[in-house]
């Protein structure tokens, strides 16, 4: 077999609405070089388009429905949680690369934890607990790291967005000191250990565009170290190929829907009365946030037995929605853009559901678009998954809180975000066996990019993957071209037709 070596840049969150005008302006050569040099075209993102559900299956090569972290909030057997890697149902590309031996090396990986075992190294990212000390794999290279990167950081610290409403400038610098760390450490082990695949994720990008989306100077000055960095992979990348992808894309936020807050009017969404979920809520202290820190510590099974069921139901289930009671609620809408959970069919939720299509839907005023689970995921997790979509227009975000107003700009609330994510993402690819200065004719989806990856390091695709490989993508004469593909999953191409109607709608 030969020694393919590939290289996985992701970008959390990354536009072309960002990169086009910096790369016009000069302000980003090495970006240019990869775009004018090799492929491109955007990248549809998992609804919902979040970290969590869109990562994985760039990761699994499969729908959130067969990978079963349908969204930051999954619902199983009746009961809400915080999605975590512990409900990944199958194979990641890092456990399928090992069990063929493929040398990795994988930085900042946002949605596993604790680090998997793999055929090289793994560091984790914002998965991790905060404080935790297990973030790399394996443990004996830990010390090196903190070292390398003078203490590293698998995420920024707990409270940076009270730092940012403080103080711009130094909201920035934490920021930039994060990506600066995930960097360094790339650089250093993409230099001193031996890999086939070299994978860093800079997660950096998200928490930037959330607080300084419209901020030119602050997107630059980041976006320019981005820059850096592509130049030093470039410059040492001998012959791998590259791939720079992004989990989902971002846009202005201008003003929010909270539409807890209208479904509260309509009578099928209850508040929580009682005293100690209120004063829990204040601290930001949530029954997802306590199960996700207990499974993590290998408590959650025994505290749960001894724990009464009084006391579960006090603790809000999310920080989002925290003054939403999900079990009395007829319909909950748990995180943001994360969908509605309808918890029963009656007559006064369905006049509730048919009243919110046509207010915000069929007006246009909000909604882009409605989608129903079954035309979005598929597979033994589906059921995990929400049961209605609601696509935003852009320039708004739909919120669970409950506030005053169904609509307002979200700085009424004290929320200092200017940016929030969309669904349409980067894909750029480059390197001596892809196609030159060329724009893919269709976009790429999130579970697209395993099957390519192991394409590239000539291994086989598991049959049960939903990506393709993009045969557009290789030029002719090497090795790695393809003639023809076909799509594993009989309703992918129902799928991929209402995909692609979702990003025409986003664009």
């Amino acid at each position: 077999m030969d020694k393919n070596k590939v290289i996985l840049i992701g970008i959390d969150g990354c536009t072309f609405r960002i990169l086009w005008p910096l790369t016009r302006d000069g302000y980003l050569p090495s970006f240019l070089e990869i775009i004018e040099n090799g492929c491109h075209t955007n990248l549809i993102s998992t609804l919902p388009f979040n970290t969590l559900p869109a990562w994985t299956s760039i990761f699994t090569g499969v729908n959130p429905g067969k990978h079963g972290i349908t969204g930051e909030v999954i619902r199983e057997n009746g009961q809400y949680k915080l999605a975590s890697s512990r409900d990944r149902a199958v194979d990641s590309l890092w456990s399928i690369l090992t069990r063929h031996h493929i040398k990795q090396v994988i930085v900042n990986e946002p949605v596993t934890f604790p680090p998997e075992k793999v055929h090289g190294i793994m560091i984790t990212g914002f998965s991790t607990p905060p404080q935790s000390r297990d973030f790399v794999y394996p443990v004996s290279l830990r010390d090196e790291i903190e070292k390398i990167s003078h203490g590293y950081e698998t995420d920024l610290p707990l409270g940076f967005d009270q730092v940012i409403a403080r103080s711009k400038s130094k909201g920035f610098q934490l920021i930039t000191r994060f990506a600066k760390k995930i960097i360094k450490t790339a650089k250093y082990l993409y230099s001193n250990y031996d890999w086939q695949l070299f994978s860093v994720i800079i997660t950096s990008t998200d928490r930037l565009q959330h607080f300084y989306f419209g901020d030119h100077q602050s997107i630059t000055s980041h976006y320019q170290l981005l820059d850096s960095f592509i130049n030093y992979v470039i410059s040492h990348s001998d012959d791998a190929n590259i791939i720079v992808v992004s989990d989902h894309g971002f846009g202005s936020l201008r003003k929010c829907f909270y539409i807890n807050t209208w479904l509260k009017y309509q009578g099928v969404v209850s508040e929580r009365q009682n005293v100690i979920n209120l004063v829990l809520s204040k601290l930001h202290i949530t029954y997802i946030k306590i199960a996700s820190i207990l499974l993590k510590l290998k408590l959650y099974k025994f505290l749960s037995k001894i724990t009464p069921s009084s006391v579960k139901h006090s603790l809000p289930v999310s920080e989002y929605a925290s003054s939403v009671d999900f079990n009395r609620s007829e319909v909950v809408f748990p995180s943001i853009n994360g969908g509605l959970f309808i918890n029963s069919y009656g007559s006064r939720v369905m006049e509730a559901i048919k009243a919110l299509i046509s207010e915000f839907f069929i007006k246009k005023e909000v909604i882009e678009h409605v989608y129903l689970r079954k035309h979005i995921v598929w597979g033994p997790y589906a059921h995990r998954a929400s049961d209605i979509y609601l696509l935003p227009k852009y320039g708004y975000e739909i919120s669970p809180l409950i506030t005053s107003r169904p609509i307002a700009e979200p700085s009424e609330y004290g929320d200092i975000r200017t940016g929030t994510h969309r669904p349409d993402g980067i894909f750029i690819a480059y390197g001596p066996d892809i196609r030159k200065g060329i724009k893919l004719k269709s976009p790429i989806f999130t579970w697209d990019i395993a099957p390519i990856i192991l394409h590239m390091l000539n291994l086989p695709i598991p049959t049960y993957m939903d990506g393709k490989v993009r045969k557009d993508l290789f030029r002719k004469g090497s090795t790695l071209f393809v003639k023809s593909v076909k799509y594993s999953h009989v309703l992918s191409r129902r799928i991929v037709r209402s995909r692609l109607k979702l990003f025409k709608k986003s664009s």
